[in-house]
C-alpha cells in the first residue's frame, strides 16, 4: 500500500535529517495555530494573510476539512504544508482529489528536511482519508523539488493565451435569442446543467452548485460571473472572471466556464464578455490545454504566450495510471489557489 511506503520514507527521512531537528517537533495543526501560522506567512511571502480569505479556503471548504501539519521549535512555527480537500469529476465519476497550497518553511530553516517531512505526514493522512492523488501548480522554485526529489509526476505545462483588446474587432455572432447576464449567486440550475454534463471524461472539479458559490462568490477576491440562457430561460452555461492591474496594465483573467466553449452558447458568452470589456481593459489572459477549445480561442484572437503553469500531481491510488495522463485533465486558471 502507498501508505505503507510513505512510512517507510518518513523513516527514512527522520534518519537523513535528525541531527538538524534537535527540538523541532512535527504535528497536526490545531486551532491555536492560527495566529502563528499566518506570522509564518508574512515571514515567507512577505505579504499579510487577512482572515477571510484564510476562513475562505480553511474553514467554509464544502469539500472537507483541511490537512495540515506543522513543525515547531521552541513553540515557534517554522514549517507548514497543507491540503485543501476537493471533489475532482472523470467520466461522469466522483473522486477525492485535494490542493496543496501555502507550504511555508521559515527561511532560517530551509534545508533541514522540515518541508520533506511535513509533505510525507501530510500524505500519509490524506491517503488514510480516501484522498486519491493531490494536484499543484508549484513556481519554478518548488516545481524542481517536487518532480527530483518527491517524485510528482510533471503532467505538462499549461500555456497561457493571451487577448490584446486595442485592436480586437468585435465579433460577428450572433445570439439567436439567447440572454446573458451578471449573476451574484449559483442557483439549482447549475446542480442540473453540472449533472447533465458532468465534465465528459476529462478530469474537473465537480462544478456543483456549493463549490461554484464558495469558490467565486464566498472569498473577499472580487469575481464577475455571467450565465448565459435560451430564449426558453433554459441555463446553458457560465463564465467566470477577475480583473487585475499590474503595472498600470489591467487583465482580465477568464478563470473558469463550463461546459466546454465548444458550443455556439459558450462561444457567444465569450464574445459578450469581450465585448463588455473592450473599452476598459487591456488585454484578456486564460489557460487552456484542451486542442479543440484552444483552437476556437485562436480563431477568437486569443496567442499562445511565452508563459506556462507547471502542473503536477501526486498520486495516493495504487494502480491508479488515469491521472498521469494529460489529455485527461481539462485545467483551468480557477483550479489554482493563485487565483
Amino acid at each position: 500500500m502507498i501508505v505503507e511506503t510513505l512510512k517507510r520514507e518518513q523513516q527514512q527521512l527522520m534518519d537523513k535529517y535528525s541531527r538538524f531537528f534537535g527540538n523541532i517537533d512535527f504535528m497536526p495543526y490545531g486551532p491555536k495555530d492560527e495566529s502563528p501560522s499566518k506570522q509564518l506567512f508574512c515571514r515567507v511571502f512577505n505579504r499579510n494573510i487577512d482572515d477571510q480569505f484564510w476562513n475562505w479556503y480553511y474553514k467554509i471548504n464544502p469539500n472537507g476539512d483541511p490537512i495540515i501539519y506543522i513543525a515547531k521549535h521552541e513553540g515557534a512555527i517554522v514549517g507548514y504544508y497543507a491540503l485543501i480537500p476537493m471533489k475532482y469529476s472523470f467520466k461522469g465519476a466522483a473522486h477525492r482529489l485535494a490542493l496543496s497550497l501555502h507550504t511555508m518553511v521559515d527561511p532560517l530553516y530551509e534545508g533541514k528536511g522540515i518541508f520533506l517531512i511535513l509533505e510525507n505526514l501530510a500524505l500519509q493522512a490524506a491517503c488514510e482519508k480516501g484522498i486519491e492523488a493531490v494536484i499543484g501548480f508549484p513556481n519554478n522554485k518548488a516545481y524542481k523539488g517536487l518532480v527530483k526529489r518527491l517524485h510528482w509526476l510533471d503532467i505538462m505545462n499549461v500555456p497561457t493565451l493571451i487577448l490584446e483588446l486595442k485592436n480586437h474587432k468585435k465579433s460577428d455572432l450572433l445570439g439567436q435569442g439567447l440572454v446573458v447576464k451578471k449573476i451574484m449567486e449559483f442557483d439549482q440550475g447549475y446542480d442540473d446543467l453540472w449533472n447533465e454534463h458532468k465534465g465528459g471524461n476529462k478530469w474537473m472539479p465537480v462544478k456543483d452548485v456549493a463549490y461554484l458559490n464558495w469558490r467565486y462568490f464566498k472569498s473577499n477576491r472580487q469575481y464577475t460571473v455571467y450565465s448565459v440562457s435560451d430564449s426558453k430561460d433554459q441555463l446553458k452555461g457560465f463564465m467566470a472572471y477577475k480583473l487585475i492591474k499590474i503595472n498600470n496594465i489591467l487583465s482580465l483573467d477568464l478563470l473558469d466556464w463550463f461546459p466546454g466553449i465548444s458550443c455556439v452558447q459558450m462561444q457567444y458568452l465569450l464574445s459578450k464578455v469581450i465585448e463588455e470589456n473592450i473599452h476598459s481593459v487591456d488585454v484578456i489572459s486564460t489557460w487552456c490545454n484542451n486542442q479543440a477549445e484552444n483552437n476556437i480561442l485562436q480563431e477568437c484572437g486569443f496567442k499562445e504566450s511565452s508563459f506556462s503553469t507547471h502542473f503536477c500531481l501526486k498520486i495516493l491510488k495504487s494502480g491508479s495510471l488515469e491521472y498521469a495522463e494529460a489529455e485527461n485533465w481539462s485545467i483551468s486558471m480557477g483550479m489554482s489557489d493563485v487565483y
